[in-house]
């Protein structure tokens, strides 16, 4: 070897191991820098003709390890998904049956109960019957108020799930320009390990969002896609877009259906994928997105059922004259029920539950306006054929139309009392049950019921669960009000007739029965219960059943939060460590390159040295 080439090698080597020196300080000053990946310099041999002539630094590339970022991106989003769940379950659970708030459902209730059974006890005393109608309004004001904090609660959702999309969007303008940097600098063979950091940190940003897939291309340059596989970015970013909505209601809905949805909804446009409905594809399963919308059309929804459930079912077992049926037995030995059917009205309702040749049936008639039909799911059993009977026709032609809907049965009708009864002993034909519910006409129709509450929505106030030819419970809760005839006067209270003695007790003693004994079938919507096995209670154990309910919820949300928490955190650990920076490491990598610079040093100095020996010569 020649001393030119001596000389060339060491200073190759010297640059060599000036490279590698900075990349080590760099390393250094950055330890414990967030989102700083280790960088690290390879040098490979620089060979012509079969000998080596030289050193080369690579290009610096960075230390990670892509498998466990992987996993940390699909933790992070479900980490996001569980944490917001958990949260906005615990707020739920407060506001309903935190056992420390005095205002919640069960205390109120409680409240209500002792103040009627103190009435009860008493009803001459005038200062019972202000307490007792006071606690009646305090259910009334508390259900609203509970039904608009879970309004509240679900316009935070669509407020979050608007914000979520802007921040998407800006995370995808950002990865697109700095993917671009990526695949500049790698075409120009320069280190890309800085830029990279950054898109990193971008995407894993977008990952809490909404679970992602993010793949590798040519130059560096990466893909991202969502779970459900649409395409986010490749190149160029996708644009998301989210058309929020306002004053969020009980009765706003998410749909397929863009003519029925009152509820924003994420769509996607560019890369192919124009005006791509992502939540009706199913594209958001983790992340906070998800989280938003999973609370915004779903548990907050049910939450709002319950509260929409119970205030029906306590203005029925309170208001209602439900009639649970009077088993008779004719001439011919044919068994079945008599039930009163007087002022059946819109809203009123008829049950008959009868098995023919073992086949079970069930049906419930149902007071309309010109007879529109209900929907099916207008009761909470599932087997039920709901049949609507124009309430505003004679009393006799009522009786008729619904005689006339059962031709397996035998009926007969003696003034306002429908009887149905079987085919006789051996006949295959049996009556179960034969049951109604009719609202009570006025505060003293002589009856111990009592219209007690009434929907604010409607022109009269009057709530029977079906008026002007649909549905009023969506959002009953929010409309509930004490009569204000009885809050005027809570003589009403007792007085079921102009000439019931103060003394009599009948009305809030069968108030008080109806409220803790009645028993109703509720809608499985309020995630009480089953479609196929519904929940049957009383009134005061349904109450029981949400809080409950949204106790076991909120528990079961934290559990699995702090699990994910766990699991992410271990990979948050494993995945700082695959790229962070250990100082002593570095330190021996450090006096490594010093000893080669100092060889490489030692071999200019001798060069220089044979060199000024040759001209002295």
């Amino acid at each position: 070897m020649g001393i030119g080439s001596a000389l060339n090698i060491a200073l190759m080597g010297l640059k060599s191991t000036q490279s590698g020196l900075e990349v080590t300080a760099g390393n250094v000053a950055n330890a414990g820098s967030t989102g700083y990946s280790r960088r690290v310099q390879t040098t490979s041999a620089q060979v012509a003709l079969g000998e080596t002539i030289g050193v080369k630094a690579d290009v610096v590339k960075r230390e990670l390890n892509l498998y466990v970022q992987k996993q940390w991106r699909t933790s992070a989003a479900s980490a996001e998904y569980a944490t917001i769940r958990a949260d906005a379950l615990d707020r739920l659970d407060q506001m309903i049956g935190g056992p420390n708030n005095v205002n919640s459902l069960d205390s109120v209730f409680n409240g209500f109960k002792q103040a009627m059974e103190t009435l009860a006890t008493s009803p001459e005393d005038r200062a019972s019957r202000i307490e007792a109608a006071a606690a009646a309004e305090t259910v009334a004001t508390r259900l609203r108020s509970l039904s608009t904090d879970v309004q509240t609660l679900r316009q935070d959702a669509e407020t979050s799930i608007s914000a979520d999309v802007a921040e998407a969007n800006n995370l995808l303008q950002q990865i697109s320009k700095l993917d671009s940097q990526v695949v500049a600098l790698g075409a120009g063979n320069q280190s890309t390990a800085g830029v990279m950091d950054q898109r990193d940190a971008a995407i894993d940003s977008l990952a809490k969002l909404m679970d992602i897939r993010v793949e590798e291309q040519d130059f560096g340059a990466v893909a991202i896609y969502t779970g459900a596989g649409q395409l986010l970015f490749d190149d160029r970013a996708a644009t998301l877009s989210f058309d929020e909505r306002g004053g969020v209601s009980p009765q706003s809905t998410w749909s397929l259906d863009p003519d029925e949805r009152s509820l924003g909804t994420v769509t996607l446009t560019g890369l192919g994928s124009d005006g791509v409905d992502l939540f009706a594809s199913g594209a958001f399963r983790t992340g906070s997105i998800a989280a938003h919308k999973q609370l915004r059309d779903e548990t907050l929804v049910a939450a709002q059922a319950q509260l929409d459930e119970l205030a029906e079912k306590l203005t029925f077992a309170l208001g209602n004259r439900n009639d649970p049926g009077t088993a008779v037995t004719d001439d011919l030995g044919r068994e079945g029920f008599s039930v009163d059917l007087s002022n059946f009205a819109e809203g009123s309702t008829l049950s008959v539950r009868y098995t023919v040749d073992g086949e079970t049936r069930s049906v419930t008639f149902v007071g309309t306006k010109d007879g529109v039909t209900p929907d099916p799911d207008f009761t909470a059993d599932p087997n039920d054929t709901v049949i609507g009977i124009d309430s505003t026709q004679s009393i006799d032609d009522i009786m008729a139309a619904i005689a006339g809907a059962m031709p397996d049965v035998a009926a007969e009708v003696d003034g306002t009392t429908l009887s149905v009864f079987d085919d006789g002993p051996d006949g295959g034909t049996s009556i179960g049950e034969a049951r109604a519910s009719i609202p009570s006409p006025s505060l003293q129709s002589g009856d111990a019921t009592l219209p007690l509450f009434i929907d604010t929505g409607t022109a009269d106030g009057f709530y029977s669960g079906f008026n002007e030819g649909r549905s009023q419970k969506a959002g009953y809760a929010q409309r509930i009000a004490l009569n204000p005839e009885v809050k005027a006067d809570p003589a009403y209270l007792v007085k079921m007739a102009a000439d019931t003695p103060a003394s009599d007790n009948t009305r809030p003693r069968t108030m008080v029965d109806a409220f803790t004994s009645l028993t109703f079938t509720f809608s499985p919507d309020t995630g009480v219960g089953s479609i196929s096995s519904p929940f049957s209670g009383s009134t005061e154990q349904f109450i029981r059943q949400i809080v409950s309910t949204q106790g076991s919820a909120a528990e079961n949300a934290k559990a699995v939060k702090e699990g994910q928490d766990i699991v992410t955190a271990n990979l948050a650990d494993r995945y700082d460590g695959s790229r962070e920076v250990d100082l002593d490491n570095e330190m021996a990598q450090l006096i490594e390159l010093q000893t080669a610079y100092q060889a490489n040093a030692r071999v200019l100095a001798a060069a220089r040295e044979m060199l000024n020996s040759l001209m002295q010569i």
